[in-house]
């Protein structure tokens, strides 16, 4: 809400600064999720993190689809990054599939 400036005179320095704080989080406020200082600290460590084997198995590990994923596409420790998003869309397919709806809503959102 923006005051009058007749209004922001009386308002006194103390009161406008704490509502510049209310108003504009500030990095090094104390988090408010238990973890959020360990997954800040997780997010600084990876940096720029670029596609890498090691990233492109962790993927696969979390869709708990790897073995049967290997069925369509061959030994995953021999993929090239080029044959990666290939190998995800399939593992996404494959994480869907149980449901018709499922897996249509997932074509569709890959179609894009």
């Amino acid at each position: 809400m923006r005051l009058r400036r007749s209004a922001r005179k009386t308002q006194r320095r103390s009161e406008r600064q704490i509502a510049a704080r209310q108003r504009t989080p500030n990095r090094t406020d104390t988090p408010r999720h238990p973890r959020q200082r360990q997954v800040q600290t997780a997010i600084r460590r990876i940096g720029k993190t670029r596609w890498s084997h090691a990233l492109f198995l962790t993927l696969l590990q979390e869709l708990h689809i790897d073995e049967e994923l290997a069925e369509f596409v061959g030994d995953l420790a021999t993929l090239t990054r080029s044959d990666y998003p290939r190998a995800i869309a399939i593992a996404l397919i494959l994480r869907h599939c149980w449901r018709s709806d499922d897996l249509a809503d997932l074509m569709h959102r890959l179609a894009r």
